[in-house]
């Protein structure tokens, strides 16, 4: 979906309800494996945190979506769960374009936590994108991005430059996006006011 200027709760309703009844992009290719031929490759990683209390705040920023670099418009910032629809946009040569995404697995370990979603029929580009937080055996916890994708039509072809620019960017942003979400959530949870026992 493509607009001049950025576009209301209703169009993006709208956009959610098609992708929620069309075919999607058979996961089980290239996010656990070799890259299929023709799709490309873009991963993001870096460490976020240290020790379990990261890792929980880290698994929180994931279910608040804080992943999303404020560049990106992300709606509606629902429960992660697998059949979700999530849309994603940004803009691109002056118009705005929102690509909508289902989620279709979770990954909930003691040490791993986070979602893959994957493109919708009339998405821009074909593929999948996992996000995951991995607490190390060493206590540092740290933070995945990883896509594979390739062009769906004439028209992102015409931009593919472009466009792999704009996943590197979000790949980078993404990581600092989330190592800012768990700085801020420590600072909240230290601020939080302590009671003595017996207290009022």
């Amino acid at each position: 979906m493509y607009g001049l200027t950025r576009f209301s709760d209703d169009r993006l309703r709208q956009l959610a309800a098609r992708a929620a009844s069309q075919s999607g992009f058979a996961v089980s290719l290239g996010l656990e494996g070799p890259v299929p031929a023709g799709f490309h490759p873009n991963p993001g990683s870096g460490e976020i945190g240290f020790g379990p209390e990261d890792f929980e705040l880290a698994k929180a920023a994931i279910r608040d979506w804080r992943m999303f670099p404020d560049w990106v418009l992300l709606w509606p910032r629902g429960p992660i769960a697998v059949g979700e629809i999530a849309i994603a946009g940004t803009r691109v040569l002056g118009l705005w374009a929102a690509n909508a995404c289902r989620i279709v697995q979770i990954i909930d370990e003691p040490r791993r936590f986070g979602f893959v979603y994957a493109t919708v029929s009339g998405h821009a580009l074909e593929g999948a994108e996992r996000f995951i937080v991995h607490r190390a055996p060493d206590d540092r916890v740290t933070y995945e991005v990883f896509s594979i994708s390739r062009t769906a039509s004439l028209i992102p072809r015409l931009t593919l430059p472009l466009l792999r620019g704009i996943q590197r960017r979000f790949a980078r942003d993404s990581v600092a996006a989330m190592r800012s979400a768990v700085r801020e959530f420590r600072s909240a949870q230290n601020e939080q006011p302590v009671t003595a026992a017996g207290g009022r």
